[in-house]
């Protein structure tokens, strides 16, 4: 029987124990959207019935954590990769004297910068709402409510001078809510005080603060970004509030990721008529693999990474930055994409030296 690849995807969800069986490490059940049956299905594969020795978790936090483990086998160590016809085959070797070996370590760290500014990750499609990206994005600034103010005034109502920014701020606020009715600008900021702009939005901040029971920040949130109706604008607001980064940022935070360094003894075979090479079983030195679960886009990802460029040749590959469909090319290989997805699975190459990325289809 076929060995299928240990990736260790189980990681994306630890228990803590120290079990014998890898499937131990993780609870597919748990936080997992019922529209990613391949992705549950791979996770599955390449745990089931696999044994670990020697688990020992370092010094690890909610978001961040490191772990090392053994995997043994009677015979050589490799590993099949699902979901690709057996195309591709992870092997071990001796990183001195490069024999293939029955047992290797793995250390793998896992991210996820979700648990540095919450407790607690519960899956659910309105984690990718708008009101859950400015939650998120306003936690990754600090939660700081003063600098959202201050951002709304320098870019939200920018089609104004500054001065008049903030009696517009107090107006537009007091529409959403009566409990801020009686307060007046002039009261609040006074024109013949001299004071910074920080000392404004301070006054600002509590004068609102003292007079509503919801947060500030949802208030200006409802108030200067969100619109019901058509999602794309608020996203669009958020974006102009935070930073033209500040989406892709919240991308990054809501995805799991885990590296595992192979310590040079890791070897990738590859078929000849996809990517041929000039080394011994076309087999590609494999130096990290970096495993990603992204919910959003309902994608598990896989990057095997080489430590330097591996020169061969592509063939009957689709361009993805020519847009086109090519018999052949000489590239410089540092990374293989592999991602899973419900209806379609992607195999790309990707060249070191103009990232270009040629991709192979396949279901």
């Amino acid at each position: 029987m076929k060995n299928t690849l240990l990736l260790f995807i189980s990681l994306f969800c630890f228990s803590g124990n120290s079990q014998n069986k890898l499937s131990s490490l993780y609870r597919i059940e748990d936080n997992f959207p019922a529209d990613m049956k391949k992705a549950r299905e791979f996770i599955r594969l390449t745990t089931d019935d696999r044994l670990i020795y020697n688990l020992i978790a370092g010094l690890n936090s909610p978001h961040d954590a490191n772990y090392q483990f053994t995997v043994k086998e009677d015979k050589n160590l490799s590993f099949t990769l699902p979901f690709t016809n057996d195309r591709y085959k992870l092997f071990f070797v001796d990183y001195k004297t490069k024999k293939l070996v029955n047992e290797h370590t793995f250390y793998v760290d896992y991210a996820f910068e979700y648990y540095h500014y919450f407790p607690n990750f519960i899956y659910n499609p309105s984690l990718f709402s708008p009101a859950s990206y400015f939650k998120i994005a306003f936690a990754q600034n600090d939660n700081n409510t003063n600098e959202l103010v201050n951002q709304i005034l320098i870019n939200g109502l920018n089609d104004q001078p500054f001065e008049k920014r903030y009696g517009t701020l107090l107006k537009r606020l007091k529409e959403k809510n009566k409990a801020l009715k009686k307060l007046k600008i002039e009261d609040i900021i006074p024109e013949d005080e001299e004071l910074s702009s920080s000392d404004k939005i301070e006054a600002l901040v509590n004068a609102i603060s003292n007079e509503v029971d919801e947060e500030l920040p949802n208030l200006l949130f409802v108030t200067f970004m969100q619109n019901k109706s058509k999602p794309d604008i608020t996203y669009g607001m958020i974006k102009k509030i935070f930073g033209v980064e500040s989406l892709n940022r919240v991308d990054e935070a809501l995805t799991q990721n885990i590296y595992i360094n192979t310590n040079q003894s890791a070897f990738l075979t590859i078929p000849e008529n996809e990517f041929k090479t000039e080394l011994d079983n076309n087999a590609i030195p494999i130096t990290q693999i970096l495993v990603q679960l992204d919910f959003k886009n309902k994608e598990l990802r896989m990057y095997f990474k080489t430590q330097t460029t591996i020169s061969g040749k592509v063939s009957n590959m689709y361009s993805v930055s020519e847009k086109m469909d090519i018999k052949s090319k000489n590239i410089n290989l540092k990374q293989i994409h592999l991602r899973i997805k419900e209806n379609e699975i992607k195999t790309i190459f990707e060249d070191g030296f103009n990232k270009q990325l040629f991709e192979i289809k396949s279901n």
